[in-house]
């Protein structure tokens, strides 16, 4: 009994780590050090800038889990993540996974913003675009993730019950549950669908990384382009955007049966 449920463990131990380093410790110590510094060593009185020292904990709490995920192998980075290794990588394949996710950013805000979770527009917006956020949301964070959420969590839950769609869901549900917004909560769940079927048909975190970091690129440029007086909702439901998204699912669909046939085993 405590062989089959030790995968299972392991993937949640990994999973409440994170959010202990991410989520909790990291942004306390860094309010707690902004606030000392400020005003015992420096004479201020502090107003603190909440999106800076979130853009700040996010960058340290991501650079610790990359570091210790890596030394102490917590995760499977395997050879087949290597630089050596991605440069052999099959280049039509990982083509078609670049599609499916630029492809899949419009279908998957579009549908959010349908369901109408009453914050969608406050999510979106709730950002501003600086060296730290790029630093810490567009790359640090989406390798950090990539490494605890696929190469760690989904991982063992897939050792877990060797069932990949079972692995694949309850491991987006916990990404999922890691961000603020309920909306953003279902938007990274859907997500985590994509980056957990690549990960499970190619079982390389790199891939997963250069998906989840286009997706937050391109979330930060639309936040950042959007006019002051418009919202996401605006823009999204123009008429031409309704359209274009029409022309990514097709895209979306035609990138997916193309992986599977490429990835397909035995």
């Amino acid at each position: 009994m405590e062989s089959i449920y030790c995968n299972l463990y392991k993937a949640l131990k990994l999973y409440l780590f994170y959010i202990l380093i991410v989520l909790i410790a990291t942004p306390l110590a860094v309010y707690a050090f902004s606030f000392l510094i400020g005003n015992y060593l420096l004479g201020w009185s502090i107003s603190f800038d909440f999106i800076f020292l979130n853009d700040i904990s996010l960058i340290l709490g991501s650079l610790l889990i990359i570091l210790l995920f890596i030394k102490k192998g917590y995760t499977h980075v395997n050879k087949s993540c290597s630089m050596t290794a991605m440069a052999s990588f099959d280049k039509g394949l990982l083509l078609w996974i670049l599609i499916l996710e630029l492809s899949s950013i419009l279908p998957i805000n579009m549908l959010v913003a349908f369901l109408d979770f009453g914050d969608f527009a406050t999510s979106t917006s709730d950002s501003a675009l600086s060296i730290a956020a790029i630093v810490g949301t567009c790359l640090l964070a989406p390798f950090a993730e990539e490494l605890v959420m696929r190469g760690g969590v989904e991982e063992y839950l897939l050792r877990w019950k060797q069932n990949a769609g079972l692995a694949i869901v309850l491991s987006s549900l916990l990404f999922g549950v890691l961000h603020l917004y309920p909306s953003m909560i279902v938007v990274a769940f859907l997500n985590g669908l994509l980056y957990g079927w690549v990960y499970y048909r190619s079982r390389n975190i790199v891939v997963c990384f250069l998906m989840h970091m286009i997706n937050n690129v391109a979330s930060c440029l639309a936040d950042w382009q959007r006019p002051d007086d418009s919202t996401s909702l605006d823009i999204l439901f123009q008429t031409r955007m309704i359209i274009i998204t029409l022309f990514c699912v097709v895209f979306m669909v035609t990138s997916l049966v193309t992986i599977k046939k490429k990835t397909a085993q035995g």
